[in-house]
Protein backbone atom coordinates (compact mmCIF):
# COMPACT_ATOMS: atom_id res chain seq x y z
CA UNK A 1 0.00 0.00 0.00
CA UNK A 2 1.19 3.56 -1.06
CA UNK A 3 1.42 6.78 1.73
CA UNK A 4 1.58 10.24 0.13
CA UNK A 5 0.61 12.97 2.49
CA UNK A 6 0.45 10.31 5.54
CA UNK A 7 -2.43 8.76 3.04
CA UNK A 8 -2.92 5.57 2.07
CA UNK A 9 -3.76 4.50 -1.32
CA UNK A 10 -4.85 1.45 -2.99
CA UNK A 11 -5.25 2.72 -6.14
CA UNK A 12 -1.59 3.96 -8.46
CA UNK A 13 -3.60 6.39 -11.17
CA UNK A 14 -5.10 8.83 -8.49
CA UNK A 15 -1.57 8.80 -7.31
CA UNK A 16 -0.15 9.98 -10.77
CA UNK A 17 -3.16 11.87 -11.50
CA UNK A 18 -3.93 13.97 -8.37
CA UNK A 19 -0.45 14.38 -6.60
CA UNK A 20 2.13 14.13 -8.70
CA UNK A 21 0.60 15.69 -12.21
CA UNK A 22 -0.52 18.72 -10.62
CA UNK A 23 -0.24 20.71 -14.52
CA UNK A 24 -3.58 19.86 -16.63
CA UNK A 25 -1.19 19.55 -19.38
CA UNK A 26 1.19 16.82 -18.15
CA UNK A 27 -1.94 15.22 -17.18
CA UNK A 28 -3.51 15.09 -20.63
CA UNK A 29 -0.31 14.22 -22.09
CA UNK A 30 -0.15 11.11 -19.59
CA UNK A 31 -4.08 10.55 -20.32
CA UNK A 32 -2.89 10.48 -23.85
CA UNK A 33 -0.17 8.34 -23.92
CA UNK A 34 -2.66 5.36 -21.49
CA UNK A 35 -4.89 5.70 -24.37
CA UNK A 36 -2.28 4.81 -27.10
CA UNK A 37 -0.76 2.13 -24.92
CA UNK A 38 -4.42 0.75 -24.45
CA UNK A 39 -5.21 0.88 -27.98
CA UNK A 40 -1.73 -0.70 -29.05
CA UNK A 41 -2.14 -3.25 -26.99
CA UNK A 42 -3.32 -6.80 -28.88
CA UNK A 43 -6.16 -8.96 -27.18
CA UNK A 44 -5.77 -12.66 -26.59
CA UNK A 45 -7.80 -13.17 -29.75
CA UNK A 46 -5.44 -11.32 -31.81
CA UNK A 47 -2.75 -12.95 -30.75
CA UNK A 48 -4.34 -16.66 -31.50
CA UNK A 49 -5.00 -15.30 -34.59
CA UNK A 50 -1.50 -13.94 -35.53
CA UNK A 51 -0.02 -17.06 -34.50
CA UNK A 52 2.02 -18.98 -37.47
CA UNK A 53 0.17 -22.24 -38.04
CA UNK A 54 2.60 -25.17 -37.37
CA UNK A 55 4.94 -25.54 -40.05
CA UNK A 56 5.26 -29.05 -42.01
CA UNK A 57 8.06 -31.27 -41.21
CA UNK A 58 9.58 -33.12 -43.92
CA UNK A 59 8.49 -36.37 -42.43
CA UNK A 60 4.67 -34.72 -42.80
CA UNK A 61 4.76 -34.15 -45.74
CA UNK A 62 2.53 -36.20 -48.29
CA UNK A 63 5.07 -37.47 -51.30
CA UNK A 64 3.78 -36.17 -54.63
CA UNK A 65 4.05 -38.70 -57.84
CA UNK A 66 5.57 -37.02 -60.70
CA UNK A 67 5.58 -39.33 -64.05
CA UNK A 68 7.76 -38.06 -67.27
CA UNK A 69 7.10 -38.87 -70.76
CA UNK A 70 9.74 -38.07 -73.12
CA UNK A 71 9.33 -38.74 -76.93
CA UNK A 72 10.68 -37.80 -80.09
CA UNK A 73 9.14 -34.82 -82.58
CA UNK A 74 6.48 -36.54 -84.21
CA UNK A 75 6.49 -32.97 -87.15
CA UNK A 76 9.30 -31.46 -88.68
CA UNK A 77 11.90 -30.13 -86.23
CA UNK A 78 14.61 -27.66 -86.00
CA UNK A 79 16.20 -29.89 -83.82
CA UNK A 80 19.82 -30.97 -84.46
CA UNK A 81 18.90 -34.32 -85.71
CA UNK A 82 15.32 -35.54 -87.06
CA UNK A 83 13.29 -38.69 -86.71
CA UNK A 84 11.14 -39.76 -89.80
CA UNK A 85 8.42 -41.69 -89.16
CA UNK A 86 5.52 -43.17 -91.53
CA UNK A 87 2.55 -41.07 -91.45
CA UNK A 88 1.47 -40.12 -88.03
CA UNK A 89 -2.30 -40.17 -89.40
CA UNK A 90 -2.15 -44.13 -90.39
CA UNK A 91 -4.38 -46.46 -88.81
CA UNK A 92 -1.35 -47.96 -87.22
CA UNK A 93 -0.12 -45.35 -85.30
CA UNK A 94 -3.29 -43.41 -84.27
CA UNK A 95 -3.77 -46.73 -83.02
CA UNK A 96 -0.66 -46.80 -81.13
CA UNK A 97 -1.64 -43.39 -80.04
CA UNK A 98 -4.65 -44.02 -78.89
CA UNK A 99 -3.49 -47.28 -76.70
CA UNK A 100 -0.75 -44.67 -75.06
CA UNK A 101 -2.82 -42.41 -74.13
CA UNK A 102 -5.37 -45.33 -72.54
CA UNK A 103 -2.08 -46.59 -70.59
CA UNK A 104 -1.06 -43.03 -69.21
CA UNK A 105 -4.65 -42.23 -68.36
CA UNK A 106 -4.40 -45.12 -66.22
CA UNK A 107 -1.53 -43.14 -64.06
CA UNK A 108 -4.29 -40.96 -63.12
CA UNK A 109 -2.26 -36.80 -63.65
CA UNK A 110 -3.58 -33.95 -62.65
CA UNK A 111 -1.64 -31.73 -64.65
CA UNK A 112 -0.25 -32.01 -67.99
CA UNK A 113 3.32 -29.67 -68.89
CA UNK A 114 4.32 -29.70 -72.34
CA UNK A 115 7.22 -28.37 -74.28
CA UNK A 116 5.76 -24.88 -74.84
CA UNK A 117 7.36 -21.73 -73.49
CA UNK A 118 4.86 -20.64 -70.12
CA UNK A 119 3.31 -17.80 -72.00
CA UNK A 120 1.54 -19.96 -74.54
CA UNK A 121 -0.17 -21.78 -71.44
CA UNK A 122 -3.62 -19.55 -71.98
CA UNK A 123 -3.40 -20.52 -75.83
CA UNK A 124 -2.86 -24.14 -75.30
CA UNK A 125 -5.64 -24.07 -72.76
CA UNK A 126 -7.83 -22.41 -75.29
CA UNK A 127 -7.38 -24.81 -77.98
CA UNK A 128 -7.91 -28.27 -75.82
CA UNK A 129 -11.21 -26.79 -74.88
CA UNK A 130 -12.19 -26.41 -78.99
CA UNK A 131 -10.40 -29.96 -79.47
CA UNK A 132 -12.69 -31.38 -76.41
CA UNK A 133 -15.85 -29.14 -78.24
CA UNK A 134 -14.45 -31.09 -81.69
CA UNK A 135 -13.75 -27.47 -83.43
CA UNK A 136 -10.05 -28.01 -83.58
CA UNK A 137 -7.90 -30.70 -85.55
CA UNK A 138 -4.93 -31.92 -83.57
CA UNK A 139 -1.40 -31.33 -85.81
CA UNK A 140 1.20 -33.82 -86.30
CA UNK A 141 2.54 -33.08 -82.82
CA UNK A 142 3.21 -34.98 -79.93
CA UNK A 143 2.18 -32.27 -77.42
CA UNK A 144 -0.89 -32.39 -79.11
CA UNK A 145 -1.79 -35.73 -80.24
CA UNK A 146 -0.57 -37.62 -76.70
CA UNK A 147 -1.11 -34.03 -74.31
CA UNK A 148 -4.44 -33.15 -75.51
CA UNK A 149 -6.14 -36.38 -75.85
CA UNK A 150 -4.76 -37.30 -72.75
CA UNK A 151 -6.01 -34.08 -70.87
CA UNK A 152 -9.17 -34.46 -72.68
CA UNK A 153 -9.47 -38.62 -71.67
CA UNK A 154 -9.18 -37.02 -68.30
CA UNK A 155 -11.53 -34.26 -68.53
CA UNK A 156 -8.60 -31.55 -67.63
CA UNK A 157 -8.73 -27.93 -69.46
CA UNK A 158 -5.45 -26.61 -68.57
CA UNK A 159 -1.99 -27.56 -70.46
CA UNK A 160 1.03 -26.08 -68.67
CA UNK A 161 3.44 -24.84 -70.86
CA UNK A 162 7.04 -25.53 -69.42
CA UNK A 163 9.43 -24.89 -71.70
CA UNK A 164 12.54 -22.13 -71.21
CA UNK A 165 15.44 -22.11 -73.58
CA UNK A 166 18.52 -21.79 -72.18
CA UNK A 167 22.06 -21.27 -74.29
CA UNK A 168 23.77 -25.21 -73.25
CA UNK A 169 27.22 -24.86 -75.63
CA UNK A 170 25.83 -27.18 -77.99
CA UNK A 171 27.61 -24.93 -80.99
CA UNK A 172 30.87 -26.65 -80.09
CA UNK A 173 29.48 -29.94 -80.07
CA UNK A 174 27.74 -29.98 -82.99
CA UNK A 175 31.15 -28.61 -84.93
CA UNK A 176 33.25 -31.09 -83.41
CA UNK A 177 30.89 -34.23 -84.05
CA UNK A 178 30.56 -32.99 -87.62
CA UNK A 179 34.19 -32.30 -87.79
CA UNK A 180 34.43 -36.33 -86.92
CA UNK A 181 31.90 -37.18 -89.07
CA UNK A 182 29.84 -38.64 -86.48
CA UNK A 183 26.55 -36.42 -86.87
CA UNK A 184 23.71 -38.20 -88.42
CA UNK A 185 21.05 -35.82 -90.31
CA UNK A 186 18.02 -38.70 -89.75
CA UNK A 187 17.39 -41.50 -88.48
CA UNK A 188 14.29 -43.58 -90.18
CA UNK A 189 11.92 -46.02 -87.96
Amino acid sequence: MLKTRNKPYTNILPLIMGYTLKNSNMRITVLFLLTIMLFSCESITQKEQSKPKKIALKEDLKKGKISILGTFHFANTTDYSAIIIEDLNSSKRQLELKKLVENLAKFKPTKILVEREPILTDSLSKKLIDFKKGKYELPNNELYQIGFRLAKELNLNKIYGIDYHLELGDTELIEYLNEKNLWKNSLIL
